[in-house]
């Protein structure tokens, strides 16, 4: 369990990111995230996702997919010590690539991997395995660390309900070890060195915003991909955006709900807007009602593309 210190993130948390204060008036900074919402979905899954949680999810897999063994071993046991030393391990460990998994990152973090994929789909370790390929090994790539596992796994729990309209997506994460300067990550699920060295809470709203990336469909952007619900590509939202950059500049009138989405190129005003609409709605309906309605629309359409294609 990850312990964290709650005033240290308000008093940072606060001034990184947006929210509505006492009197219900906006206060805009660099991110969309509501800090409270975020700390206190944070510290729910911090009392869930346990060392005896993972433990006990693996034994249950373990079981699943017959890990033969004369005495399955219980779940108080040494899972590196079964992998490196057990006498009757089945294909599903040497077919899959799990004994290395676990030799090269040790248990906890492997147990979290398998997880992550089993979850969500989503492939985030660093070499081949029954996962997937996540990258051509690039010495750059390295896996995470285990405290950055469960900081994705959080931010997956926080945007699952969204995992259906991404589900034919290959969705990879890697860390990258690449100077970028200040940035922490991409669309593309690279995580780089600023990323890692954030504090937990960060870590896990980037991995929030780069979902919300994702769900946006900023590889396709065109009403018939798959990928995401296309809003960056939706023309009532590209007019509209238009004409939000050009009010700023001749009357000031912001329709941003952060410095971040006001700052940067459009999608990065989809991701935000997005992070805004699912996570932090009542900023978004006071600072732009209108994008309300524009995504509540773009979601209908997903939706109905979706049954269509299923048909």
């Amino acid at each position: 369990m990850v312990k964290f210190s709650l005033l240290f993130f308000f008093l940072v948390g606060q001034a990184q990111a947006s929210y509505l204060d006492k009197h219900g008036n906006p206060v805009i900074d660099w991110l969309a995230e509501n800090p409270y919402v975020l700390v206190n979905d944070v510290m729910k899954l911090n009392k869930k996702f346990t060392n005896k949680y993972f433990k006990n999810w693996f034994y249950t897999y373990m079981v699943k997919n017959k890990f033969n063994r004369n005495d399955l071993i219980d779940i108080d046991s040494n899972f590196d010590e079964f992998f490196q030393y057990g006498d009757q391990i089945n294909e599903e460990c040497r077919t899959k690539n799990l004994c290395t998994l676990f030799d090269e990152v040790g248990s906890s973090r492997a147990i979290k991997m398998i997880y992550i994929k089993e979850t969500y789909n989503v492939n985030v370790t660093h070499h081949k395995t029954y996962l997937g390929e996540l990258r051509d090994h690039n010495e750059a790539f390295e896996p995470f660390t285990e405290l950055e596992l469960l900081s994705i796994i959080m931010g997956l729990e926080l945007f699952k309900d969204n995992l259906h309209f991404i589900s034919d997506v290959d969705l990879k994460m890697t860390y990258a070890n690449l100077d970028k300067g200040t940035t922490l990550a991409n669309a593309v699920m690279f995580f780089y060195p600023t990323w890692r060295s954030s504090p937990f809470f960060d870590k896990v709203a980037v991995v929030l915003h780069e979902l919300y990336h994702v769900l946006d469909g900023f590889e396709g952007r065109n009403s018939s991909s798959k990928l995401g619900i296309n809003l960056s590509g939706d023309q009532e939202w590209i007019q509209f955006s238009q004409k939000i950059a050009k009010d700023l500049k001749t009357d000031g009138k912001n329709c941003y709900v952060s410095l971040y989405a006001q700052s940067k190129k459009n999608y990065e005003d989809s991701a935000e807007s997005l992070v805004a609409y699912f996570r932090n709605r009542e900023l978004l309906e006071e600072v732009c009602p209108q994008k309300v309605d524009i995504i509540t629309r773009v979601l209908k359409e997903a939706k109905a593309r979706q049954v269509s294609w299923k048909d």
